[in-house]
């Protein structure tokens, strides 16, 4: 293990500098945090070893950065691998590079800057692996100055990979995967109709409001985390390292950055001329506004919070402040109803702790322009509201797998300013009622006397957000585990369901997906019921009937 340098590693007189970055364009998972290195006489004697580089702490739902003291020699990259554990629970899992990747030198003294590696899911008709490429192109030094400032280094004497003559073909898998998106970040529908799909390599999807798709790009090899728009039709998207572009209505993409030690989680609109970009370092989230009416934002920092002072326009009294390290953000969710405005923050003791225990969870209601902040004592009733086709439906459990979609979901009921839940669970016929075809393998039939009129209810797990319509018809895709406990066998079995009363109530319904893995509802598009293959490819499907049929709309092309 070589773990990253910091302003006072020693690097022995044997050892090179080895400088990389990761990007992982897979589902939403834990960062790669290990990089495995091969030296080239591997086989030669028992005493040679494998090198592994840790990444500096890495951050969640980001890119890692590795710069790592190695012995001199000649090797090539053999696998990324993601590890974490606690006294609870651990998490694995590694990829292989390719083979046509390359090999490189370390020379004692000297820094080897391998540039930015993607761990990309390479799809092939119904079947996909997990490959690791570079990008063609590397901006030597670019990691160095921004994340390791402390480390001086001459530009001009950086070493990286060999040359190979290969540089096209790797440009060319670069662009595939580029042109294919498998995961979507975020999605956001403008008033006039368009929807965005945010996902790697700057890369834009759009449905316009004709139902036709079109591919954008900003110039960056990160993945877009948010997206914002008013009604003037004005576009902004941010990524990492402080990047946001912006596009006025009818204009080009512009470049209006904040501090490269900054991922942009949340920008927003307050009306046609104002924008603001909520951004977030290690420790400290921070608040930014700007003019955009003008054709350059000029960011100004508002507000900023961290767990030691508190906010800067409300901070905690001296006398309060404790002596203990800021707490690593693990990240920060926002969401607006009827004119509240509620962030939920969380935070972990440990920097790169991303597998702990130890997360503390605080709430605030703050003024979207003024940015008055007021502390919740308790949990709001909500943490999170999602769209859901015509209705707006809640999470009220700040865990890991609410964010993720696989917790209860809580109808917006604003004739009393209520929220209603959603049942997880179906009503099975009651004893000696005959079942439908669409209930085998799901309810049991039974051996009771037909006289009993008792019924069975049987769980689910949504798969995505449900889809309603206007008149309280709605439509789920949900998982139901069928299994014997004492056997050991357990089964899954993926259904769409219907509601006819908002979700109060769901019936089991004959139709069928798509594609076994198509199963990501879009609840920002309400003119259909669009279906994202997210995480399995770049497909998308949409239905006018509720699921009876489906057209494919939109083709994942092989690599």
């Amino acid at each position: 293990m070589n773990d990253a340098i910091t302003d006072s590693t020693p690097i022995a007189e044997n050892e090179g500098l080895v400088v990389a970055r990761i990007i992982d364009a897979r589902q939403r998972s834990l960062p790669f945090n290990h990089l495995t290195l091969t030296p080239e006489n591997i086989n030669a004697a028992s005493d040679i070893k494998y090198e592994r580089a840790v990444s500096s702490p890495p951050r969640a739902n980001a890119s890692t950065v590795f710069a790592s003291a190695i012995p001199a020699g000649k090797y090539a990259v053999s696998s990324v691998r993601s590890y974490y554990a606690n006294s609870q629970y651990w998490y694995d899992f590694g990829a292989r590079a390719e083979t046509t990747m390359g090999t490189f030198e370390v020379r004692p003294g000297h820094i080897t800057d391998l540039g930015t590696l993607v761990v990309y899911p390479k799809v092939n008709d119904d079947t996909y692996n997990t490959i690791v490429f570079r990008l063609p192109e590397n901006n030597l030094g670019e990691i160095l100055s921004i994340h390791y400032p402390f480390y001086t280094f001459n530009p001009h004497s950086l070493l990286t990979w060999d040359e190979d003559g290969r540089a096209d073909d790797r440009l060319n898998t670069y662009i595939s995967a580029a042109q294919n998106p498998v995961v979507f970040n975020d999605n956001l529908t403008t008033d006039s109709g368009h929807t965005y799909f945010l996902s790697q390599f700057g890369v834009l999807v759009e449905r316009n409001p004709d139902g036709e798709w079109n591919l954008d790009a900003v110039d960056t090899h990160f993945g877009l985390k948010t997206i914002a728009g008013n009604s003037r039709g004005d576009t902004a998207v941010g990524s990492e390292e402080g990047l946001i572009y912006w596009r006025q209505s009818g204009g080009e993409w512009k470049e209006a950055p904040l501090d490269e030690h900054l991922i942009v989680n949340h920008l927003y609109f307050t009306d046609d001329d104002r924008i603001y970009a909520i951004a977030s370092s290690a420790t400290d989230l921070e608040i930014y506004r700007a003019d955009a009416s003008q054709e350059i934002l000029d960011w100004e920092l508002f507000n900023s919070h961290n767990s030691v002072s508190g906010w800067l326009t409300n901070p905690i009294p001296a006398e309060q402040i404790k002596s203990f390290k800021k707490r690593s953000i693990i990240s920060s969710n926002f969401y607006e109803l009827n004119g509240e405005f509620i962030l939920t923050h969380r935070t972990t003791r440990n920097a790169g702790d991303l597998a702990s225990y130890n997360v503390k969870t605080e709430y605030f209601r703050y003024d979207p322009e003024t940015w008055d902040v007021e502390p919740l004592e308790k949990k709001p009733e909500m943490v999170a509201v999602l769209a859901a086709g015509s209705e707006t439906l809640g999470i009220n459990d700040p865990g890991f797998w609410s964010f993720q979609q696989k917790s209860n979901y809580f109808r917006y009921q604003s004739s009393d300013d209520a929220w209603v839940k959603i049942p997880t669970s179906i009503t099975c016929p009651s004893w000696g009622e005959e079942f439908s075809p669409s209930l085998e393998g799901i309810c049991r039939k039974s051996t009771k006397p037909e006289s009993s009129t008792k019924k069975s209810t049987k769980g689910f797990d949504f798969l995505s957000v449900p889809w309603f319509e206007e008149d309280g018809h709605g439509v789920a895709i949900v998982k139901f585990s069928i299994g014997n406990f004492w056997a050991a066998q357990a089964d899954v079995e993926v259904r769409i369901l219907e509601t006819e009363d908002g979700g109060l109530s769901w019936n089991i319904t004959d139709r069928e997906l798509p594609k076994p893995y198509c199963s990501s509802i879009v609840g920002t598009v309400s003119d259909v019921l669009l279906l994202s293959c997210n995480g399995a490819t770049g497909d998308f499907y949409e239905s006018t009937d509720r699921g009876e049929t489906w057209n494919h709309v939109r083709e994942h092309q092989n690599l």
